[in-house]
């Protein structure tokens, strides 16, 4: 395993940024034929500075997990 593995990760991303986040909504999803939810967040994002990549928005939209090790990279 590498000592840097966020090397790997910054490598193989397309968009690196910073910013602050202005909104942050809650929501469940149905996941098929198992009839169990599980909860996300929508993040929008003011974007601050740009390390990699370009972007036309000033802000991004980003959904994610909320817990049980549903998030990574």
């Amino acid at each position: 395993m590498s000592l840097f593995p966020h090397i790997k990760v910054c490598k193989r991303s397309n968009f690196i940024f910073a910013g602050k986040i202005i909104s942050k909504t809650i929501f469940s999803i149905e996941v098929g034929d198992i009839n169990q939810f599980f909860k996300k967040a929508k993040y929008e994002i003011e974007i601050k500075s740009i390390y990699k990549g370009k972007t036309i928005k000033d802000t991004v939209v980003v959904i994610t997990g909320i817990g049980g090790g549903d998030c990574g990279y």
